[in-house]
């Protein structure tokens, strides 16, 4: 089971990856995976990272009529979920309007089980061959996957030691597995803040460092600002002002027009009344 849940992260790292570049046009990308529960919470996963609407597919008329209209609300993914038993009603409207996937300008993620994706194979070739990447996820529906999971999906926060303890493990649990250069950014900030929490200094600082030289090479300006802060957080506990000064000031260079250029501001606001 540890193998399905390696891979499945992986999985879903990849398919988050797809996502972010499949931004603003069609795309079709399947995934299978038979537990209702795991299917909702992957589903979670993806509505903590894009704006998304979803769709529980019941008869063909819905796919037809959703992607016609294309008012899916600004979401940046639309996602579909199919009922467990496929319908010829269903297959033949994948087959016969597949077109219109791409059309919508927006990447579709569609989840249905096993059973569907054999039918879909036999019963809906056109469709099948029409699709861009295709997943098949199996891990359990409780665990270490799913902790992973929320992880993934949502921003950090915590409410004790414990809470910060258990982030942690999962954090360090993902930079073994992840393999996309923005995610593992990411997942080292989260990391680099748990640490200042729990009071390891100099360990934050190197997750910070490292997660900097990524945001940097990837000219991710938000994303790098936020990271200044947070070393600029950490040098304010370590009491050197002058250090944490440099940061901010930096950070908030990034950070014009942005929320981050708010909280940057507000802390320069507190160190220099000081």
């Amino acid at each position: 089971m540890e193998g399905s849940i390696i891979e499945d992260i992986e999985e879903i790292d990849t398919i988050i990856a797809e996502l972010e570049i499949s931004k603003g046009r069609g795309n079709l990308i399947l995934c299978v995976v038979n537990s209702p529960a795991y299917r909702d919470r992957i589903i979670q996963t993806f509505q903590g990272r894009f704006s998304s609407k979803v769709i529980y597919v019941e008869i063909g008329e819905q796919i037809i009529r959703n992607l016609k209209s294309r008012d899916f609300d600004d979401a940046d993914i639309l996602i579909l979920v199919m009922p467990e038993e496929p319908t010829d009603d269903l297959l033949n409207t994948l087959n016969n309007f597949r077109e219109l996937f791409y059309d919508v300008k927006i990447p579709n993620l569609v989840f249905y089980n096993q059973a569907f994706s054999e039918s879909v194979i036999r019963e809906a070739p056109d469709f099948w061959r029409y699709r861009g990447n295709y997943y098949e996820l199996k891990g359990a529906e409780r665990g270490m996957t799913f902790e992973a999971l929320e992880t993934l999906a949502i921003p950090f926060s915590y409410q004790d030691e414990e809470d910060l303890l258990r982030r942690k493990r999962i954090n360090e649990y993902l930079l073994e597995k992840v393999l996309d250069k923005e995610e593992r950014a990411k997942i080292l900030n989260e990391l680099g803040g748990i640490l200042h929490y729990l009071g390891e200094l100099e360990r934050a600082m190197e997750y910070f460092e490292k997660a900097l030289r990524i945001f940097n090479e990837m000219g991710s300006r938000i994303e790098t600002a936020r990271t200044l802060m947070n070393i600029g957080d950490v040098f304010i506990l370590k009491e050197d002002k002058e250090r944490a000064l440099n940061y901010y000031l930096k950070a908030r260079s990034f950070a014009i027009g942005s929320s981050v250029f708010e909280s940057v501001s507000k802390r320069l606001k507190i160190l220099k009344a000081e």
